[in-house]
């Protein structure tokens, strides 16, 4: 059914009779992406050795943070889990679906899953000749790309259209899920407030977010808020299209200096790929609108997540003992005031 570097996937059928893809690893490819690695890591080194540019960048935290997402994938296992995890997490999504794993026929470097059929989102034409409507696909893909990264905090690493499949009318199936990421919930707040301040043309919220977002913490406001009016000036209107926005803002961080987060490489690069999975399908398609509908849930998933009944209890016993220490402090604020 499918060959790649790293493995091969073949059809089959278990001896009840069901249909199932089985996917193979490769003999000796573990050993020969670990040597690359290594490779990679030396020449991170030696970058950030002698080039106080890309030391900035940060690239050998960048090939760590890229590097685990890889050979996470040699681990079948590990695929079986987080296909599990992605189908709980996506339980509410009638129109998603993820393949079944056989687990008592699977290994590390063998997994069993249920076959699946459909279309891959290559060409609209063939979406439409398969009974599929490439619109709704692509509002479902918007849906579904906000809803992983935004919502549930895991989010395929790798969606392009060999990972996907469609089924008619409107169904999405993720498949291939050895390369699954995580983001934290105070990276999806910060994710969220950039891009709704982006498309809100608030250069200081962008601007804010930037400084949260820098390692460096030496950039001067005044740089960031002009670099941020720019982004919003570009990208503040009109269709959002995330690949001209990231190609915008890249050049823009290492033009003031400014380095993310390496957790939060995985992150554009899943959705940019999305995007442009979103933008072949149904050209013109706009992410802003699948954003604006969804903007109301994102903001009830974040309030969720602030009133619950552990975050509450902890935050009271904080505010406990921040009162019963508070005489004390005033009291040395005061002596210090009158010294």
């Amino acid at each position: 059914l499918a060959a790649a570097s790293m493995a091969q996937v073949h059809r089959a059928r278990l001896a009840d009779g069901r249909e199932v893809a089985v996917k193979v690893r490769r003999p000796g490819i573990a050993a020969r992406m670990e040597a690359d690695m290594r490779i990679l890591r030396q020449l991170a080194g030696i970058a950030e050795a002698h080039s106080p540019a890309l030391r900035r960048l940060a690239p050998r935290a960048m090939i760590e943070e890229l590097g685990r997402a890889i050979l996470d994938e040699l681990d079948f296992t590990q695929e079986g889990r987080n296909a599990e995890r992605l189908a709980q997490d996506l339980a509410a999504l009638d129109k998603v679906a993820v393949p079944g794993i056989h687990w008592d026929l699977s290994a590390p470097d063998l997994l069993v899953m249920d076959f699946v059929a459909g279309t891959a989102p290559r060409h609209p034409q063939a979406l439409r000749e398969a009974g599929i409507d490439p619109e709704a696909i692509a509002a479902l893909g918007a849906r579904l790309v906000l809803e992983m990264v935004l919502v549930n905090g895991r989010f395929h690493a790798d969606p392009h259209p060999g990972n996907l499949l469609c089924q008619a009318p409107d169904r999405l199936v993720l498949i291939d899920l050895g390369s699954v990421g995580t983001i934290s919930q105070r990276r999806r707040s910060e994710f969220l407030s950039f891009i709704l301040a982006l498309r809100g043309r608030d250069a200081a919220g962008v601007a804010d977010t930037l400084a949260t977002w820098s390692q460096t913490g030496d950039v001067p406001r005044e740089r960031l808020l002009v670099a941020s009016e720019r982004l919003v000036e570009r990208h503040g209107q009109g269709p959002l299209v995330l690949s001209a926005m990231v190609a915008d803002f890249f050049p823009l961080l290492r033009h003031e200096g400014l380095v993310l987060p390496a957790d939060l490489v995985l992150i554009f690069k899943a959705m940019v790929t999305m995007d442009g999975v979103l933008a072949a399908i149904a050209p013109g398609f706009d992410l802003s609108g699948a954003l604006g509908a969804m903007r109301a849930r994102l903001i009830a998933s974040r309030m969720a997540e602030l009133v619950r009944p552990d975050r509450i209890e902890a935050l009271g016993l904080e505010l406990a003992r921040v009162a019963e220490q508070a005489p004390a402090l005033m009291r040395a604020a005061t002596r210090r005031l009158e010294r």
